[in-house]
């Protein structure tokens, strides 16, 4: 008798424990997909932006300055700051419209309403 209880017990341990590593391999799946369909995304509307906005903003991601950036493309930094908030602009515009956009976590929309 107690040792069919301690079965039992075992097994409601055993399926516990499986429960829980599927909810967990199952929340990083769900996780690594949403990473990845923000990604895509976001590079699906990167490519279509006009090479200078490409050029500009990639050397911003990189963690060059606007001075930098500035000297490399010949520009003022004045160009440099309104050309990168009309770049932003018109990336995030192409996101917000992207019907995947709208299945996204809204995490993801709330970062992005806020213009980062």
């Amino acid at each position: 008798m107690w040792w069919d209880r301690l079965r039992k017990k075992d097994k409601l341990a055993l399926h516990n424990d499986i429960t829980s590593i599927c909810n967990s391999i199952t929340s990083d799946i769900t996780e690594e997909i949403e990473r990845c369909d923000k990604e895509y995304i976001y590079r699906k509307h990167f490519m279509k932006l006009d090479v200078k906005c490409r050029d500009l903003l990639y050397l911003l991601c990189k963690g060059k300055s606007v001075q930098e950036v500035a000297t490399s493309l010949s520009y003022s930094e004045a160009y440099i700051r309104k050309k990168k908030f009309k770049c932003k602009e018109c990336l995030l515009r192409m996101i917000r419209q992207d019907p995947m956009f709208k299945e996204l976590s809204p995490d993801f929309k709330e970062v992005l309403a806020k213009g980062a």
